[in-house]
């Protein structure tokens, strides 16, 4: 898929999982090991083309920095809302603890949360 981006310069169709990851099925998305491949294959972006291939790839990486800013914003909120979720599991545990007397207990989940 990103082939098309970084040789051609216009970016694809975007996919139906694409236009709304969280329709996807689990696991259907880009892994970070794919990620990382993605930012090395921009690296080597043509730069001996014609200026109409060049705002062809200007404007296909204006498109790929859209999608990056996106999926990053959505990243970061699932990342930040599994935190919270954890964070509350060890408070409830340190409670729990605390309630049967489990010093121990208490201590260590009080030191996850």
């Amino acid at each position: 898929m990103f082939d098309d981006v970084v040789t051609t310069g216009s970016a694809p169709a975007a996919a139906p999982e694409a236009a709304a990851p969280e329709a996807a099925a689990p696991g259907a998305g880009w892994s970070s090991t794919e990620l990382s491949e993605l930012a090395t294959r921009l690296a080597t972006v043509d730069l001996d083309g014609s200026d109409a291939e060049r705002v062809d790839q200007l404007t296909a990486l204006e498109h790929v920095k859209a999608a990056c800013a996106a999926a990053q914003a959505r990243l970061t909120d699932r990342f930040v809302e599994s935190q919270a979720q954890l964070a509350r599991h060890w408070h409830e545990q340190a409670r729990a603890c605390s309630e049967a007397a489990d010093f121990d207990g208490w201590c260590t989940a009080r030191e996850q949360a």
